[in-house]
């Protein structure tokens, strides 16, 4: 197999926390998304004798399953984030994922020295690793480096906030990991101009830097790029005017009242030129796809998917779920909301599953369908280790209802949904 044989050791806890210290949208984009940077770290490597990217023999993440920062937003009643919540995240990415809960009274936990354990012992066995990847920013590390180095093999940290010196040059490459985050997760990076310009307070000019932005990209730009891009060419007197009066580029965006302009989550797009990729649905939504089977549907699909296999319903005949499927498959199609027949089928299999078979009688309305879907979506995140609370089950029906506005993303405040399987389905 092509690529070279490495290892990836993550410091959940250390990355975490350096990475909201400097840029929250990448320490989110890390937690939430980590198939996205995986994939980013398999397909290149700094070694330019080699081009076939990196084959990874081991990825571990050490995670304190007690651990939590303050995060109003996307925090419990008491405004705890706990760092349990991403486990499914990783899990779902290919991670083995390594309890490190806190040993001491000064809530100290055994990451490091698991770590240090688990690459030594890696170094001996039979198909060793020819590079070490470490996600870490903690100096304590730096002997572990040495004794790798020392053994011949490459080193690569990934590293956020300002490590030791000492610690960065026993390595062989540093990635910039709050960088390279926001680099990897969008499909388009603006161009950023040559020299800064003064702002002179010109919000048109502001607004038609943006338009030029995302006019010629090639898809959804992610905002702190975006956002970046504009300091380069203004400097920091965009902040210093709160993005006149707006509060950010999100909200900037939206107050140019251009509809060709799209935000949703971490990023924007010229939706004249770009429908928006899966990556750009809203983050509840992107966890939801992780940890479920919750198919790629856009929200404006879901309400004819469910509405076509109403009428299949109430029509009766032939409802052999093949059969059906292809039927729903072909109609919306012809309607102009292309969904494929594996989902149609996923979604037969899901309501069935959740007590909601499709030749129930009296016939399923299309309400019932999609209530018995969430129902079994909510029970998933059960089993996954990630409830639904109330906020969230509210977000998820509006997405599945096609009335998804970014109003609806859930504060993660709310208290717990349904226990065990979620909304239950209406009486016919």
């Amino acid at each position: 197999m092509d690529g070279i044989p490495s290892a990836l050791f993550v410091d959940f806890d250390n990355i975490f926390g350096a990475l909201l210290a400097v840029d929250r949208e990448a320490a989110l984009l890390f937690a939430q998304e980590p198939w996205q940077w995986l994939a980013e770290l398999r397909r290149s490597t700094s070694d330019d004798s080699n081009d076939g990217g990196r084959r990874f023999l081991q990825c571990r993440l050490y995670l304190n399953p007690a651990g939590w920062t303050v995060d109003e937003e996307l925090g419990n009643e008491n405004g705890r984030l706990y760092f349990q919540r991403f486990r499914p995240a990783f899990t779902n990415a290919g991670f083995e994922v390594v309890d490190c809960p806190s040993l001491t009274a000064r809530h100290k936990n055994a990451a490091d020295i698991r770590m240090v354990v688990d690459v030594l012992a890696s170094i001996e066995t039979a198909v060793p690793f020819q590079e070490l990847v470490l996600a870490s920013g903690d100096a304590d590390f730096t002997p572990l480096l040495q004794a790798v180095r020392a053994r011949g093999k490459r080193i690569t940290v990934l590293a956020a906030g300002e490590p030791a010196p000492a610690y960065l040059n026993v390595a062989d490459t540093v990635i910039d990991f709050a960088q390279f985050l926001t680099s990897c997760c969008t499909a388009s990076s603006p161009a950023v101009p040559d020299e800064p310009v003064h702002l002179d307070g010109s919000r048109e000019e502001v607004e038609q830097l943006i338009s030029d932005l995302l006019s010629e990209a090639d898809g959804a730009l992610l905002l702190p790029r975006m956002a970046r891009a504009v300091r380069a060419r203004y400097g920091r007197q965009i902040d210093q005017s709160n993005w006149f009066g707006h509060g950010g580029p999100s909200a900037f965006i939206r107050g140019m009242g251009n509809e060709r302009f799209q935000t949703f989550g971490h990023y924007a797009w010229d939706a004249t030129r770009y429908e928006g990729p899966d990556n750009a649905v809203p983050p509840l939504v992107r966890q939801l796809r992780a940890v479920t089977d919750l198919p790629a549907v856009p929200s404006g699909a879901w309400p004819h998917l469910f509405e076509a296999l109403a009428r299949r319903a109430a029509a009766g005949g032939d409802l052999d779920p093949s059969v059906l499927s292809a039927l729903v498959r072909d109609e919306l199609s012809t309607a102009g909301h292309p969904v494929a027949g594996s989902v149609v089928s996923l979604i037969l299999g899901h309501i069935e599953a959740a007590g909601a078979p499709i030749d129930s009688i009296p016939p399923l309305s299309a309400e019932q369908i999609r209530s018995a879907f969430l129902g079994w979506i909510a029970g998933r995140c059960v089993s996954a280790g990630r409830p639904l609370v109330a906020d969230d089950l509210a977000a998820l029906s509006s997405w599945l209802s096609g009335s998804w506005s970014e109003d609806d993303q859930p504060n993660r405040t709310g208290s717990p949904g349904p226990a065990g399987g979620g909304p239950s389905v209406p009486e016919g």
